[in-house]
């Protein structure tokens, strides 16, 4: 069954886990609190499963995503259920951080580092989607 959703193309690179922004103790407590949802019995075990798929995904396919193709490479890893949604969110919400400052994603980022992965995929920072540098021709005429 192929997904309806359809985003652009993403671009990721592989991002060592310990250059994520420092965090602040009160901050963790707060990250912690709101990430029932991410946190199960197994969710250890599966967000390392799903950093490591997402970097393999990255070594393997260097260049741009579409969404069907990053699910199929879930999947065929092995990952069903809430790992393979987690997978699916970091494209869907990538994580996009650089040594000093986070944009998106932190809430996934900690159960990730807690879950003892050393490298996840990341949006690559110096990635512009190409709507952006299209002509303002192709935005109904604005200027």
């Amino acid at each position: 069954m192929s997904r309806v959703l359809r985003l652009c193309p993403a671009r990721f690179v592989i991002y060592p886990v310990a250059e994520f922004c420092p965090w602040d103790p009160d901050e963790v407590e707060e990250l912690h609190a709101q990430n029932t949802r991410y946190v199960t019995e197994t969710s250890v075990a599966d967000w390392l499963w799903v950093a490591q798929v997402s970097t393999g995904a990255v070594g393997a396919h260097p260049g741009g995503w579409e969404m069907d193709d990053w699910h199929q490479f879930g999947a065929d890893a092995g990952l069903a259920g809430d790992a393979s949604n987690w997978f699916d969110s970091l494209y869907i919400w990538p994580i996009m951080v650089s040594p000093d400052q986070w944009t998106n994603g932190r809430h996934r980022a900690l159960p990730i580092e807690r879950a003892g992965a050393t490298h996840v995929a990341v949006l690559d920072p110096d990635w512009v989607p190409a709507w952006v540098t299209q002509s303002a021709s192709n935005d109904g005429g604005r200027s």
